[in-house]
């Protein structure tokens, strides 16, 4: 049997999703993610590059090409910089992939004009923690991004812990 990957996300993402698509796509990744975490693999390269779609639109994660077991010794890491982790050159945990996965929620929930504008955009989120002026989503929203991309990995939740937030059970 085929699966056909019809698009990606970052195909997806020039235009905007509406609230309860980013959830479903949101769910299925850290979904996704959980199933990676419970076999002792981190992802080290989740980006918009690496979510696809098959043909029913449900998320595949795909480019196991960075792949490590958790633990191991960090090796050369040359994932896609805007989704990497403060502690990629450091540490080795499944922690990585969430702050990637906050990454991917925080561009879902925005709209972007140009590459430009995405890159300082995020570059601002993830050095000062600051939000764009047009950020118009309740605080629990600004709570649980900020708390994905916590620079402490200790700080952020395991993807179990997503999968049961208020936040998540609320909006899928």
């Amino acid at each position: 049997m085929y699966i056909m990957f019809f698009s990606g996300l970052k195909e997806r993402l020039e235009a905007k999703f509406d609230e309860q698509t980013t959830w479903r796509y949101f769910r299925q990744i850290v979904e996704g993610l959980k199933h990676i975490h419970s076999k002792r693999i981190i992802h080290r390269d989740l980006s918009s590059n690496n979510i696809f779609f098959d043909d029913s639109d449900n998320v595949k994660i795909g480019d196991f090409g960075l792949v490590q077991q958790s633990g191991s010794p960090v090796g050369v890491f040359e994932g896609t910089i805007f989704y990497r982790a403060p502690e990629s050159a450091t540490e080795n945990s499944s922690k990585l992939d969430i702050y990637s996965v906050g990454i991917l929620l925080f561009e879902m929930l925005c709209q972007f004009n140009t590459g430009s504008e995405r890159s300082h955009v995020i570059k601002k989120l993830t050095t000062e923690k600051i939000l764009p002026d047009d950020w118009q989503y309740a605080d629990e929203y600004t709570d649980f991004l900020f708390e994905l991309i916590a620079d402490d990995p200790n700080q952020r939740p395991s993807a179990s812990d997503i999968l049961q937030n208020d936040l998540l059970l609320r909006n899928t």
